[in-house]
């Protein structure tokens, strides 16, 4: 995993202050049980609970299949 050019689904994540579900969140997708190169695409929108740090942990973890786009500013859904 981790080749873009292999990559045959991209999972995108929303997320803005789910420091309860976002483990359960990430963790689901991470257990797949897949034959093809995928990618989790987690995109925070300035959370002020501790989700961003979740996030970058399972970046840390992970970054082969993870990445993470963290707002430093709170712009909704727009």
């Amino acid at each position: 995993m981790g080749n873009c050019d292999s990559v045959k689904v991209s999972v995108i994540m929303l997320t803005y202050n789910h420091k309860d579900y976002i483990r359960q969140a990430i963790e689901s997708v991470l257990e797949q049980d897949v034959d093809f190169d995928y990618e989790l695409i987690i995109g925070d929108d300035a959370s002020d609970d501790e989700s961003s740090e979740i996030v970058q942990e399972y970046v840390s973890s992970h970054p082969q299949i993870i990445k993470a786009h963290i707002r430093n500013m709170n712009i909704g859904a727009t």
